[in-house]
């Protein structure tokens, strides 16, 4: 059975509570990664009602390299973050 789990989730908001809820009764550990820029706006944050939710929940905001792509139809833009790999090992 996998103990811990972790998601990278670039935005967190209000609606996603439910499913974190219920992640973290069946894992021991889980870990969101997300974009910093809570000031600038660009990252949404239930705070109150993440922080309410339980103690083995655990939001790592990482700096993201980001990198515009536009495909045939629609740009978009990708999000990688380097400092995952400490969270992983």
């Amino acid at each position: 059975m996998v103990k811990n789990v972790l998601i990278v989730q670039r935005v967190i908001t209000s609606y996603r509570l439910e499913l974190l809820k219920e992640l973290c009764a069946y894992y021991e550990t889980v870990g969101i990664v997300t974009s910093q820029g809570n000031i600038m706006g660009t990252l949404k944050k239930a705070n109150t009602e993440i922080s309410a939710i339980t103690k083995n929940l655990k939001i790592h905001e990482l700096n993201a390299l980001r990198i515009n792509y536009t495909g045939e139809s629609r740009s978009t833009t990708l999000f990688i973050y380097p400092q995952i790999i400490s969270l992983i090992f």
